[in-house]
């Protein structure tokens, strides 16, 4: 028996799916996750304005208006929101970054999961999570002066008179 929490109410499934042990999902399971996709995609500073108010709002539960939590959570989101679009560039290379320390780690494992260094990073969660953190500072070292780089200035993509090359003259 499976528990899944569809449309916000948490579902006991009485009938296994056919893989045997998995839930399966369907696409009105969490339409805000669907929402939040679409906007991102659609409207890039989204997903930037998203990966700030998430954090936010976990950080304004714990610190109530008003005896309310909500108001917390919605502070947190407005706060954490802002913040993040403030730091758009190092948002974006985190993100990235973090991204792609977990398919390197997803790849790693997949190749050569049975491996002895990779069993005993598996075995200890904290050391593995230690690698995935070395990888995402170093790519978001990497990807920082790159990510949501401002437009270039000049019609042709040329660089602006000031920073344009100097070219001496012939005598």
């Amino acid at each position: 028996m499976g528990t899944l929490i569809k449309q916000r109410r948490i579902v006991h499934e009485s009938a296994p799916s056919p893989e045997g042990r998995m839930v399966r999902l369907e696409p009105g399971d969490d339409p805000a996750s669907v929402a939040g996709a679409l906007a991102g995609g659609l409207f890039p500073p989204a997903f930037i304005f998203g990966a700030g108010a998430l954090p936010g709002a976990l950080v304004g539960l714990a610190f109530p208006v008003q005896g309310h939590t909500a108001l917390g959570a919605l502070a947190g989101v407005a706060l954490g929101g802002a913040a993040a679009v403030l730091l758009a560039r190092w948002v974006a290379a985190i993100s990235a970054a973090g991204l792609g320390a977990a398919l390197v780690a997803a790849g790693l494992f997949a190749a050569f999961g049975r491996s002895e260094p990779l069993l005993a990073l598996a075995s200890h969660p904290l050391a593995l999570a230690g690698v995935l953190a070395v990888l995402t500072v170093a790519g978001a070292a990497f990807q920082h002066p790159s990510a949501w780089a401002p437009p270039v200035h000049g019609a042709g993509g040329e660089p602006p008179p000031d920073e344009a090359p100097t070219v001496a003259q012939p005598p």
